[in-house]
């Protein structure tokens, strides 16, 4: 194991890729980290129960995981609608394959459709 940390401390930073963190950084203070866990936790317990009208279907925690990853964290919101944009087409840009990956990570099943119908495959070299 020694070896190999080593050598991956070696190793360049790959440019234009910066370290993604969840919640609040290692410094935060101990109430901000509290509430980010809290907040998933109420979402999770609480969308369960939140639906008076006996028409609602609830939903399920899947769709409760993936709408909290949603709302607290999407570092790129945007990111679906720029790749789309992208000329001469979407398949071209670099972030693609990652930004389509991340898509149906997130449960993002329409953006990700969206990305592969789109893609402009003749323009890809």
């Amino acid at each position: 194991v020694k070896l190999w940390n080593d050598y991956v401390e070696d190793l360049p930073r790959p440019e234009g890729e910066d370290f993604a963190t969840i919640g609040p950084g290692a410094d935060a203070d101990p109430f901000e980290k509290a509430a980010y866990v809290a907040h998933l936790a109420l979402r999770l317990h609480h969308t369960r129960f939140e639906n008076d009208l006996e028409d609602e279907k609830t939903p399920p925690l899947p769709e409760v995981l993936f709408d909290w990853q949603q709302a607290s964290h999407n570092l790129y919101p945007d990111q679906i609608r720029e790749i789309s944009r992208y000329k001469p087409g979407p398949a071209c840009h670099s972030l693609y394959w990652q930004t389509l990956r991340n898509a149906l990570l997130r449960g993002d099943v329409r953006g990700a459709s969206q990305l592969l119908k789109n893609a402009g495959w003749e323009n890809v070299r």
